[in-house]
């Protein structure tokens, strides 16, 4: 494989994983538990010196299918008259108790983390049949589109009271969807395009809020409906953001889009990678990394955070999903998916571009990065069930064999030359 440090491609915003209400709650448990315990756990992911330095987390705006509530909710479940329909609009207690107060233990830890928020459902009343789960509740109602325009405001306003930022924030997650046993929401193309043109801009911006609006937040399978949500006036849309679900397609479909808007920041927003077989999930975690940084992906964040044996609590969805960190009643200990996520973000910092690099090689996949301080970084992961010996030729310091071992990744960080 060869690596040529003088082609530079896009930019790495980070890595990272999300703070759902589940794995809040996990942590929160373990920070009770055991408050020594916790604070090293938060070092370990979040310290950019000496952990793995995340970035880039995922917060969802009320429940999803991880909670650890008895039932799924939103922060404005009642409506309120007619003048202010959100008036009743409040963070619930499962937000201000563990959710901001664990993202405000990692925001001391990296200040200059990217919080993205992401909502799963608008409340039952502003939907067409008056229900939270997706295939029950039905699409947003037309006449509600300015008031949840305004839930946004509200929601990223009160974050921001508790002293959290929020970075960007994706429309509707996985829009093209309708769970059977969770919140979801479907839109069309075409109507997801109307509510983030003429609601959803218009209302941050006079409320004087400049999140990045990320675009489709769905599989790269649904390629279609992104290029149809971009393909009118996109002066509103920040990013484009992807799922690796069900996709025959995987990572390429990014670099199909970038040829088109190749100014368009990309980003894989939610992965569950190594769960349960039969998930639909196409990639190790390091191998998901890998490819989608090699196919423009300039952020690359998994799905739970921390979730306990079992991928609990969790009301719906994913059967078999795991987090970086699962907490028992008397313990922790991290999962492979910390491990593989950490060969990549460890070494790879935020502000480090991806440069030029052999995707492939005898089966080993690999991506190549230049941080800021010139130091460079090859990681190679060996998905076959072989190993494989290989060649490295870097263009500006000579070249190395290796033999990587089946199922194994392997971090190569070069200093700077003098």
């Amino acid at each position: 494989m060869t690596l040529d440090a003088r082609d530079v491609r896009q930019p790495i915003e980070g890595f990272g994983a999300a703070f759902t209400d589940s794995s809040a709650y996990q942590l929160t448990r373990l920070k009770k538990r055991n408050p020594t315990h916790y604070a090293q756990v938060m070092q370990h992911l979040f310290n950019t010196r000496t952990g793995l330095g995340l970035n880039v987390m995922r917060v969802p705006m009320g429940s999803s299918d991880f909670t650890a509530e008895s039932h799924h909710w939103t922060d404005a479940d009642r409506q309120g008259p007619r003048e202010d329909p959100l008036h009743y609009f409040a963070l619930s207690p499962a937000e201000t108790s563990r959710l901001i107060p664990v993202i405000k233990d990692a925001l001391a830890i990296n200040p200059s983390m990217h919080i993205v928020a992401t909502p799963w459902s608008a409340p039952a009343w502003m939907k067409e049949h008056h229900s939270l789960i997706g295939q029950e509740g039905g699409s947003l109602r037309p006449e509600y589109y300015n008031a949840w325009a305004d839930y946004f405001v509200r929601w990223i306003r009160g974050l921001k009271a508790h002293g959290v930022p929020v970075w960007g924030v994706t429309v509707q997650n996985e829009p093209y969807f309708a769970p059977a046993d969770y919140p979801g929401m479907p839109y069309s193309a075409s109507e997801l395009a109307t509510f983030t043109k003429s609601y959803l801009a218009p209302a941050l911006k006079a409320a004087n809020l400049r999140p990045v609006i990320v675009a489709h937040d769905h599989n790269w399978a649904n390629a279609t409906e992104a290029k149809d949500e971009l393909s009118g006036d996109r002066s509103f849309v920040g990013a484009v953001g992807w799922h690796c679900y069900n996709n025959e397609a995987g990572t390429s479909t990014m670099t199909a889009v970038h040829r088109i808007y190749p100014d368009l920041p990309q980003h894989v927003t939610e992965c569950s990678s190594d769960t349960a077989s039969g998930d639909l999930i196409r990639y190790s975690t390091a191998e998901l990394a890998l490819r989608s940084t090699q196919h423009w992906a300039r952020s690359v964040v998994l799905w739970n955070l921390a979730l306990g044996p079992g991928g609990t609590p969790h009301l719906g969805g994913c059967q078999g999903c795991r987090g970086l960190l699962t907490v028992t009643d008397t313990g922790e200990s991290w999962t492979p998916i910390r491990d593989q996520l950490g060969q990549v973000a460890r070494f790879v910092r935020p502000g480090a571009w991806h440069i030029s690099s052999t995707e492939e090689t005898g089966g080993v996949v690999t991506s190549a990065f230049v941080n800021r301080d010139g130091t460079q970084v090859l990681v190679a992961h060996n998905p076959t069930t072989a190993t494989v010996a290989f060649s490295t030729r870097w263009t500006d310091r000579g070249g190395f064999d290796y033999r990587l071992p089946a199922g194994a990744t392997v971090t190569f960080r070069a200093a700077r030359l003098p």
